[in-house]
Parts: C-alpha cells; structure tokens; sequence
C-alpha cells in the first residue's frame, strides 16, 4: 500500500462530539482523505469489529486505504490495508518475523529519531512523527517534537512520515512544508461543527488533491 499525501484522518468515537462515528467517517471521506484509521479504545469487541467493517466498506468505496489502531485481529477480521502500533503495543519485528500481518500495511507511532530509524530497520511501511504540537487527544502524550526534529525524521528515513500531534489547516500547511507526506487529525476534524469541510480544508493544506 502506498502512502499519498494529505490528510491522515483518524476516527475516535470518544472525539465526535456525540454523533455516530460512522457518519462523520463518511463526511470526512466527502471531503477528502489520504488513509483513514480507526483508533477506539473503548466498546466491547463486537462493537469495534462491527464500526470496523462499516468503515472499511466506506473507505472502498472512496478508494481511501482503512487502517485499524492497535488491534491486530480486529485489522484481519474487518479487511483493512493496514495495521497501526504504538510504542508499546506488538512489536513490528515480531509481526513481521511471524508474517501474523498476513500482507498488512504498518505504521508505527515514532517519537524520537532513534525510533524512527529502529522502526524503518524492523519493517515499518510508514511511521507516524509527533507530537508535533501540543495536543489534548492524547493522556500522557510524548514531549513535544516541534517542526525542526519533524524535517530531521524525514531526512532520517525513506518511509512515508505521518505528522501527528496538533494539526489543524494552518499547521498542516507548516507539517508539509517540513516534509511530511501526511498529516494525521483526530479532534480537529471528528468534533468540528462540519466534518467534510474541514476534512477538505486539511486535506489539500497537507498536499492532498481536490476530490
């Protein structure tokens, strides 16, 4: 799976100001996005695996790539592209040794540049860089990496850099211009008063095309 650019979209049920999640999955791919993750860390099994499958049949249907946060079986069972890990979740050698990815694309979340470079060594296709700015949708979130150590990851590594932490239109804008390819967002499009407007907005301020 490739990386194009633009926006990142992230989905979390606990940032949509109370609407269902799928439909504000549906206005943000109106508007336009690169790859679509879906990141809950709440809900039973059977209620991550249903959203799941609805959200990967909507990103086929607007040829966006569907990737799921943290859980790999959840990834299998709901036929997204591509698996997400964390810091502290799966080891990417280890899926990857064990082919449990079973062809999945996967990103890994990076915070310093000795995680970046481990990340491209072990079989990353893609690392998430950040937090680039303050964010508040994450507890317990990484000192903040700022726009320089951002340029220094992407001179770091020949893998696609997804800029996370913050992001919004303006500093997508600044997240492009320092290199990256994609910028990821959570409350900046899943709690604004118009999704797909947005979504849009972002989008083509990290390079994305009109849709």
């Amino acid at each position: 799976m490739s990386a194009p650019c633009g926006l990142y979209a992230i989905v979390d049920p606990d940032a949509c100001a109370g609407r269902d999640p799928l439909e504000v999955a549906e206005a943000i791919l109106v508007g336009g996005a690169a790859m679509l993750q879906l990141r809950m860390k709440h809900g039973s099994d059977r209620v991550q695996l249903t959203l799941a499958r609805a959200l990967a049949a909507a990103c086929e249907r607007h040829g966006v790539p569907f990737v799921v946060d943290d859980r790999l079986d959840i990834a299998l069972l709901a036929g997204a592209q591509g698996l997400h890990v964390g810091q502290e979740d799966l080891p990417i050698a280890l899926l990857r040794e064990h082919d449990l990815a079973r062809g999945l694309s996967i990103g890994v979340s990076t915070h310093t540049l000795d995680q970046v470079r481990a990340a491209s060594e072990a079989g990353a296709d893609l690392l998430g860089f950040g937090p680039v700015f303050p964010t508040s949708s994450k507890l317990g979130a990484d000192d903040v990496v700022g726009l320089e150590l951002l340029r220094q990851a992407v001179e770091a590594t020949a893998l696609p850099i997804v800029a996370i932490g913050g992001l919004d239109r303006e500093r997508a804008a600044l997240a492009r211009e320092a290199g990256a390819h994609m910028v990821a967002c959570i409350s900046a499009i899943c709690a604004a008063p118009d999704p797909q407007a947005s979504a849009r907005a972002i989008h083509l301020a990290a390079g994305g095309l009109p849709c």
